[in-house]
């Protein structure tokens, strides 16, 4: 039997699905690391920025880890190698999350990236595309998120982040 779990606590979010059964100590275990977390964590740590690629949400230029990507689907794609739909998808993805600041994007709005990077983009993709977000999601790329939006997955925006900040 799969479990969902998903709790916010003011900037702190946590998310699960899986085979776990959670028992009432974890959970009360797992509230009190996040109420820790909230405490402590400034929330200026958690904020989306604009489309700044020198802006922080710190204010300084310093912090890597917040700042946006000023770079077109095209660029993205070239520095993932970008070789199949779903990867294109991937790219799209990180320029609406992580270059646009999204915290999440619509279908079309995927659709409409991918189709911007006119090098990349192939018209199979575009109808194909109900299958990659559904192997993209079963893969843990992906976050599908209520009403017909995705977002990307936490592991995945930090993979893109370094593999794009690096080059």
């Amino acid at each position: 039997m799969t479990s969902k779990l998903k709790i916010k606590m003011g900037h702190v979010e946590f998310e699960y699905e899986g085979d776990a059964q959670f028992d009432a100590d974890a959970i009360k275990d797992l509230f009190s690391h996040l109420e820790s977390l909230v405490g402590i964590t400034p929330a200026a740590a958690f904020n989306t920025l604009s489309n700044s690629a020198s802006t922080t949400a710190a204010g300084s230029a310093g912090d890597a880890a917040l700042t946006t990507l000023n770079m077109a689907v095209g660029t993205i794609a070239a520095r993932l190698s970008v070789s199949s739909g779903p990867d294109l998808v991937i790219a799209a993805a990180a320029y609406l999350q992580i270059g646009q600041g999204m915290a999440s994007f619509k279908r079309a709005d995927l659709l409409s990236a991918m189709q911007s990077a006119t090098a990349y983009y192939k018209a199979s993709m575009g109808g194909n595309l109900t299958a990659a977000l559904k192997s993209l999601v079963g893969s843990k790329r992906l976050n599908e998120l209520t009403g017909s939006a995705y977002s990307l997955t936490a592991a995945e925006q930090t993979s893109l982040r370094s593999r794009l900040e690096a080059e």
